[in-house]
């Protein structure tokens, strides 16, 4: 059990590991349209909100036999984040709003994972799990709007998730097995925001007095049977699955004083037919893993229905030029449906934002490449690492958004012009060996071109050029004290109609000191340096300094002090921008502050 409070990161503290969970089931999850307002840092540290955290984990491993298993995990947290935040926006066509926001966050979770795996004989077995996840939270959030309008607004959140597969694979000789794999989930997240304001200004007021239903449902039947064989230099596999999924949306919308009323119900079937082969090819030097398929989609919403045959292709291929180095390939062709812009109605999101979308079952057709190469020498100290991709898409879609001075009504729609996405990335790595240094300098390079709209202007061509350059220093001195450098330059440029409109350079900067007295105490002191915007002059210094204590018995006394914001500066500062707008965030940090940890060994 761990209990925090007062300025810890719990943002980052996931040990729920929920970030991996949700990348691994991510297929299975439906979405939202209300999202919680999070405050937005550049801090490493996250002393931008005042916290009181308890989380609990609970594992346990049952051995029932040497043929039967399982293994239960329990996790469960609750919190109360409290954040201040001013957020000041500039819009292309003049158009300023200015925001101070109060936002209180409290999230209930609870996860339940269950895994269990029979050996019925030498040549079968049963696996299977169980997940049900359950997270309430409730956001209170106060702003006030131009100076003129203060509004009040409840947002609650219920997302609860299933998901059950079980698999029984039998072997049926040495270089042969089949797999039969069946999977149910269903995950619903409903959600209600009621929204209450005063203003002398009657018509902003009826906009901000509103309330919105949101509810999302997906439920997923998969079955699935694949066959295995392999050679001595080939791996094959065989697959059919077949996939019934149901999309359901429900939503109700009111601005109060006003005749507008949004609402959307509809239901969306999925059946989705796969016939596979994979292959993976291993003679000497070069390692080759083809993939086909044929795809058969059904979709259909209301009266709305789609019939669609497509082929899908991935090829990924390396190549081991020497013991040092390798150079790989991938190339990747697939289509997806749509799931996100299924309905046609207004949803108010927030006080400021209503979104909706002219609906299309047309699939949007995907297209991903990379090449990269590795040099990894470990005689040299010596680690390099290129890589290059370019992606796009067609029919993906995009948005036309009508701006006023207290209204964005985004309007998604799909397009057949190409969205491209190109990136490049550079990582060298260097041990120093006479001067016990570590160097690590990396680059990322973005170019991504897209189309959208601005009050019904037209098309819009926009590009995004983004360039990140991160340079480390790590010394390992055979003598107490040793430092770590890190500098971070972005440079971040949008053009739209061949006219550049927004230019953003940031600069960080992190010096880190440790002092290493004996094998019981250290000492840590830490310069941090941001530079939000190379065009203005809000800069942040924060100095930290930390005193741990170890001891050396297995049954002694650990403990830490932790001096924060030493300087006791009050504000910090960031810069977003897009092709439309550029936003300042101003968050108050903590003041100077000293944190004590006690950690008992018995």
């Amino acid at each position: 059990m761990t209990q925090a409070s007062f300025g810890i990161d719990t943002q980052n503290f996931e040990p729920t590991n929920e970030s991996a969970d949700t990348a691994f089931n991510i297929d299975y999850l439906t979405k939202k349209n209300l999202y919680d307002q999070q405050i937005h840092s550049n801090l490493p540290s996250k002393i931008t909100f005042k916290n009181d955290y308890l989380y609990a984990n609970f594992n346990i491993i049952y051995k029932l036999n040497n043929k039967f298993k399982i293994k239960n995990n329990i996790f469960t947290y609750k919190d109360k984040q409290i954040t201040y935040e001013n957020i000041n926006t500039k819009f292309v066509n003049q158009i300023e709003n200015n925001r101070d926001n109060s936002n209180i966050l409290n999230p209930k979770y609870l996860r339940i994972d269950n895994k269990f795996s029979y050996i019925i004989n030498t040549n079968s077995i049963v696996e299977g799990s169980v997940i049900l996840k359950n997270n309430n939270v409730s956001n209170t959030y106060h702003s006030l709007f131009n100076n003129v309008t203060q509004y009040q607004s409840l947002l609650t959140t219920t997302d609860l998730f299933f998901k059950a597969d079980f698999n029984y694979t039998l072997k049926l000789a040495t270089t042969k097995a089949l797999q039969f794999k069946t999977v149910f989930s269903k995950n619903n997240i409903p959600q209600n925001v009621l929204s209450e304001s005063y203003s002398i200004d009657n018509a902003q007021e009826n906009l901000l007095n509103y309330f919105q239903k949101s509810a999302f449902s997906k439920q997923i039947l998969e079955n699935s049977i694949q066959y295995y064989t392999k050679s001595r230099h080939l791996k094959s596999a065989l697959s059919l699955t077949h996939l019934n999924e149901t999309n359901l949306f429900q939503s109700e919308g009111l601005f109060y004083n006003n005749t507008n009323y949004f609402n959307n119900n509809f239901k969306n079937n999925k059946y989705i037919t796969n016939i596979g082969i994979t292959s993976i090819l291993d003679i000497q030097k070069i390692k080759v893993q083809p993939q086909i398929a044929i795809n058969f989609y059904q979709q259909k919403i209301d009266e709305l229905v789609a019939h669609d045959c497509k082929l899908t292709h991935k090829l990924t291929a390396s190549y081991a030029i020497n013991k040092h180095s390798i150079a790989l390939t991938n190339s990747n062709v697939y289509d997806t449906p749509v799931e996100d812009y299924l309905y046609s109605n207004n949803v108010i999101l927030d006080p400021y934002t209503v979104k909706n979308n002219k609906l299309s079952l047309r699939l949007i057709q995907n297209n991903i490449s990379s090449l990269s190469y590795k040099y990894d020498n470990l005689n040299k100290l010596i680690f390099i690492k290129l890589n290059i991709d370019y992606n796009f898409s067609i029919n993906t879609y995009v948005y036309n958004v009508d701006i006023t001075s207290n209204l964005l009504t985004y309007t998604y729609f799909q397009t057949p012009t190409k969205i491209q996405a190109r990136s490049l990335n550079l990582e060298i790595n260097k041990f120093i060996k006479p001067l016990h240094l570590t160097i690590k300098n990396d680059h990322h390079y973005t170019n991504n071109q897209y189309i959208n709209t601005i009050n019904q202007s037209g098309n819009r061509v926009n590009i995004e050029n983004k360039l990140i350059n991160n340079l480390y220093l790590f010394s390992s001195f055979n003598f107490p004290i040793n430092i770590e450098e890190k500098f971070n330059y972005t440079n971040t440029k949008f053009i739209s109609n061949n006219n550049s409109n927004y230019t953003i350079n940031s600069l960080y900067f992190t010096s880190k000191l440790n002092i290493k007295i004996n094998d019981e105490i250290l000492i840590i002191g830490t310069h941090d340096y941001y530079l939000p915007n190379t065009r203005s002059n809000e800069q942040l210094h924060l100095f930290d300094c930390q005193f741990h204590y170890k001891s050396k018995n297995k049954k002694g006394i650990n403990f830490s002090i932790i001096s924060k914001n030493m300087l006791n500066n009050t504000f910090n500062y960031l810069t977003n921008t897009n092709d439309f707008s550029i936003q300042v965030y101003k968050t108050p940090i903590l003041g100077r502050h000293i944190l004590m940890s006690i950690v008992f060994n018995f």
